[in-house]
């Protein structure tokens, strides 16, 4: 948590809280929704009290970056994200738009089975000063494949061609796959149903 918190409080002071976004977020993760999720968590798990308690100092400024890696965490689901790493000046880069809908599906689903893995709602539900954001994120990632976004099952072999290595294996390649990761975080929620509602 507190490496987290510090490298941080460091690229804020250094190059402005309002630099630290979704982008740089997943950037710094490598693109991983879980290490992007266990980043979010751990600075918004540091809190004043801990760390009086370990003796280690309180950065004045950590109410401002506890707001600002929530934003950047909630912004996750975007749909630009699940774009992010993609070279979108390649020659072939001419895919159909539905294809693009089953890799933002495809995007927010990882996002689900990550949240559920690193239980980051446990932590978000604590810290949240922004419901509506919060709401968002989890509309999104607990129904990835809406009207438009990966709802036909014939579309998502050809999302494959985006994938690196490791995401073909990650579960999410088919429609039923990515709706099974969403369901691992839905039976998580319906345990905080009453803090989240």
């Amino acid at each position: 948590q507190l490496i987290c918190t510090w490298l941080f409080i460091a690229l804020g002071r250094a190059a402005g809280y309002d630099r630290i976004t979704r982008e740089v977020l997943w950037e710094m993760a490598h693109a991983d929704a879980l290490w992007a999720l266990l980043l979010a968590k751990g600075v918004l798990s540091s809190l004043p009290e801990s760390m009086t308690c370990l003796q280690i100092p309180v950065p004045p400024d950590l109410p401002v970056l506890h707001s600002t890696i929530m934003k950047a965490a909630l912004e996750l689901v975007a749909a630009p994200m699940a774009f992010q790493r993609e070279d979108s000046t390649n020659e072939g880069n001419n895919l159909p738009i539905q294809i693009r809908g089953v890799c933002i599906a495809r995007h927010r689903a990882r996002l689900a089975k990550a949240a559920a893995q690193c239980m980051f709602f446990h932590t978000v539900l604590q810290a949240a000063e922004s419901w509506p954001e919060v709401a968002a994120f989890a509309a999104a990632v607990v129904r990835p494949v809406t009207v438009g976004f990966g709802d036909d099952p014939a579309d998502w072999p050809a999302a494959s061609v985006l994938d690196t290595e490791e995401e073909a294996l990650d579960g999410t390649a088919t429609q039923e796959g990515a709706c099974n990761q969403s369901a691992l975080l839905i039976r998580q929620l319906l345990r905080k149903r009453d803090s989240l509602w």
